[in-house]
């Protein structure tokens, strides 16, 4: 790891989503394994909504889908847009050759 790696506090995740997520681009998720390997995948999309905006997952209540989104701070919420078969942080930020190594619960 560099010599600037971080790791984010609860309190700093815990703040509005619409503040936390400009403040997330250009960090990295980092995942260790057991068996020593480290994925790291730079966040570069992000998205957040208020609580009263009806195109947020959690405007309408609490269901096993969005279960993540009321959560402690510091889940990740990954949703499949329609029609498409991967998960848009997929997309986005991991090398193929990784992907086979995290397993996203399709929601």
């Amino acid at each position: 790891m560099s010599g600037n790696t971080q790791i984010v506090e609860s309190f700093w995740l815990a703040r509005p989503s619409t503040r936390v997520a400009p403040d997330l681009l250009g960090c990295s998720l980092v995942r260790k394994f057991p068996d020593g390997e480290t994925i790291r995948a730079m966040i570069v999309e992000t998205e957040a909504y208020g609580p009263f905006d009806p195109a947020c997952h959690a405007y309408t209540g609490r269901t096993p889908r969005n279960e993540a989104m009321f959560g402690p701070a510091g889940r990740i919420y990954v949703y499949r847009k329609k029609g498409s078969k991967a998960p848009s942080l997929r997309r986005s930020s991991l090398r193929r050759s990784s992907v086979h190594r995290l397993r996203l619960t399709a929601l």
